[in-house]
């Protein structure tokens, strides 16, 4: 097995030889917290370089000490990200094992593994990726159900090809969790009286509420347990991430926190409750206008918060529950009058303080189970209903949207740069996924406003283009070369906003095959971009319009035809979106989503054409909407059969192209504003 990273010599060792001056001055407790402090923050990405990393460190260590520091926490990153990307199938055989074990020891017939963590993120901590641990799948959703004598994965058609090439299938099922449910594939395999067991903190309450139900007409056992099973065998698991936090100005921002507090007290008192606990990071960052950089490609601390509508005269009208150790004094200094930070673990307290019968909100969808058992605990109503803060973080103020625009200017002269060099390295030279989507990661960094990539690049060559949610490594990267076509979706948050986006293009001469599926795709791209909608419209009425091209020809795809995006936040962010789901929120303006329809050949090649859009006024249509195209990045024109794409939807590329190259090449070189010119001519 391989031998986990041991924290606890290596820092013994370190500071023997590094801090042993420093420390020799300090007490037991300071060499504890620094130690605590150091692990947290190696469980963190890397800091970026608009967060004061000095500001959270103790400030007796010197310019030397920080900088051995700052070795120490790189390698022990490593050796985290290490202990999980290496883990050999042998590893994951014992793992599984030793799970099993455990759920004997507890009485336990099924575990549930789902990927996620106790604020339920979509990116995870290094600590929380227990599904990773246990079998080797990456992937950013997912479910692992282990029994005693047999295991099944449930992933979405996302990453049904990349969970079967990192599992061992022998020992796990692999099955598409939109054809069949965990619950309906366990239903003919337990019998009545076997106990389910799971973990409190990863699964939502609404789904605990399904789970239960199903589980009483089985008479099956649903029972919750912590800590976690898998937490008693993963040696050195890595701690909760700190990492500094940064206060958004309202430069960027457009509205104070104040007022975003003082109108969700007004609906919260309108609704009839007494408070409110919001649970997800990118809600109380929107509400408190605060950014860190506690879990990759999204710029949030780890937090959550309670709003009361009516305190008592000594008492705070919120409390921010975060582990203190990560707000600097910047932000510290931008928080609202009323606004009291709490340690993460002091809820049960806080809550304690209510009065009986005091009603509780939360949004059952976003809540583990854990903080409505929390709350019921301590004598208190849960009131269930759609977060509050959702929708107004959802419709972009005039700031939001300006940044928005801005930060997709950026990217797409990020953009025009990579494929101009794409294009003159691959007449000469394959050139490697990861080569690739490094060297534009490294164009969007020389911007001092760029953070983060929003997202790990999807670079994929020929095949690897197929897997929806492909991420190259070492082991599977093939070489973008003539004769194929390469799909690389990436996106970048900058302090003005967040984006999105994916370009397919042809390395040498497309097929007519490539080129008839690419056109269909694009059509379908258009027909969402260019539509006019009625007010009170939802993004499930709007589907058909990216699917229709294809469906003519016999095609479709699986995924989802568009998202809701954050402003400086999660890329992926509710409540809007474009889907076949019934998804019954009205889009509203400044509401922004992906328009992404594509078309996939498993073996081939993979087809996606993505850009986002914001929501505004139809201008010569009173009471309808229509959507304004913010991404700007040429669209493949070798690809395009202009007889198929048909006089308008030539017109509508036509226009695109001129806006792409008016709005970018002013930014460009001689040699690249030449390449545009090109790229963008009119069909």
């Amino acid at each position: 097995m391989t031998t986990a990273p041991n924290t606890q010599s290596n820092w013994q060792q370190f500071c023997a030889s590094q801090l042993a001056k420093s420390l020799a001055s300090r007490s037991a407790e300071d060499q504890v917290a620094l130690h605590q402090l150091a692990l947290g923050l190696a469980a963190a990405p890397p800091t970026p370089s608009h967060f004061d990393l000095a500001a959270i460190l103790p400030d007796w260590l010197d310019d030397g000490d920080t900088d051995a520091l700052n070795g120490w926490i790189y390698q022990q990153r490593q050796r985290f990200e290490d202990s999980l990307r290496n883990a050999s199938p042998h590893d994951h055989h014992h793992r599984l094992a030793a799970l099993r074990s455990a759920m004997a020891t507890a009485g336990i017939d099924v575990w549930l593994i789902p990927r996620t963590d106790p604020y339920l993120n979509e990116y995870t901590p290094l600590g929380d990726e227990r599904l990773w641990w246990l079998n080797g799948f990456s992937g950013s959703t997912g479910m692992a159900v282990v029994l005693r004598d047999q295991a099944a994965l449930f992933v979405d058609s996302r990453y049904t090809l990349q969970a079967a090439q990192q599992v061992d299938t022998a020992s796990y099922q692999m099955i598409n969790s939109g054809l069949l449910t965990p619950r309906d594939w366990l239903k003919p395999i337990l019998a009545s009286g076997a106990v389910i067991g799971f973990d409190p903190w990863l699964i939502s309450a609404t789904a605990a509420d399904i789970w239960a139900g199903f589980c009483a007409k089985q008479g099956w056992v649903w029972r919750a347990l912590t800590p976690n099973l898998i937490d008693g065998l993963w040696a050195d698991q890595p701690p909760a991430p700190l990492s500094p936090t940064i206060a958004l100005p309202v430069t960027f921002s457009g509205q104070p926190a104040s007022e975003k507090l003082a109108q969700l007290r007004q609906d919260l008192q309108a609704a009839g409750c007494d408070a409110a606990l919001f649970s997800t990071p990118d809600s109380v960052a929107w509400i408190l206008n605060v950014r860190g950089a506690d879990v990759p490609c999204c710029p949030l601390p780890l937090s959550r918060l309670l709003l009361l509508t009516a305190p008592k005269p000594d008492q705070p009208m919120a409390y921010w529950l975060v582990d203190s150790r990560k707000v600097t004094a910047q932000v510290r200094d931008s928080l609202p009058s009323g606004v009291a930070m709490v340690d993460s673990g002091q809820l049960p307290q806080l809550l304690d303080q209510l009065p009986k019968q005091a009603s509780v909100q939360l949004d059952g969808g976003e809540s583990p189970v854990a903080l409505v058992q929390q709350v019921t605990t301590a004598g208190l109503v849960v009131q269930r209903a759609d977060n509050p803060a959702a929708l107004p973080r959802a419709v972009k103020n005039v700031t939001e949207l300006d940044g928005m625009r801005l930060a997709h200017r950026k990217d797409g002269v990020a953009l025009t740069k990579f494929f101009c060099w794409l294009a003159q390295q691959t007449a000469h030279r394959p050139v490697g996924e990861i080569e690739a989507s490094d060297y534009l990661l490294s164009l969007r960094a020389m911007d001092p406003a760029f953070v983060s990539e929003s997202f790990a690049a999807i670079s994929g060559a020929g095949a690897n283009g197929a897997i929806v949610h492909y991420r190259a490594a070492p082991a599977t990267e093939a070489m973008i070369a003539p004769n194929m076509l390469y799909l690389l979706d990436s996106g970048g948050q900058y302090l003005h906003g967040t984006t999105d986006v994916t370009r397919t293009v042809a390395i040498g001469q497309p097929t007519a095959e490539q080129r008839r599926h690419f056109t269909l795709v694009l059509r379908g791209h258009i027909a969402l971009a260019s539509c006019q909608f009625p007010v009170g419209t939802s993004g499930a009425q709007l589907d058909a319009l990216a699917r229709q091209p294809l469906w003519q020809a016999g095609l479709d795809f699986e995924h989802g035809t568009g998202h809701g995006v954050g402003h400086f936040s999660n890329v992926h962010e509710g409540p809007q979106g474009i889907s076949k789901r019934a998804w019954g929120v009205p889009l509203k303006i400044g509401m922004i989503l992906s328009n992404e329809p594509g078309f996939y050949l498993e073996g081939a090649y993979g087809i996606r054409i993505e850009s986002l859009v914001a929501v505004q006024d139809a201008a010569t249509a009173p009471g309808f909407l229509q959507f304004e195209t913010l991404t700007l990045a040429a669209i493949d024109r070798s690809l395009i059969d202009a007889e198929l794409l048909g006089v308008e939807g030539v017109a509508w590329l036509n226009s695109y192209h001129a806006r792409v190259y008016q709005e970018i090449s002013p930014f460009l070189t001689p040699a690249e504003q030449t390449w545009l010119k090109t790229a963008t001519a009119a069909l």
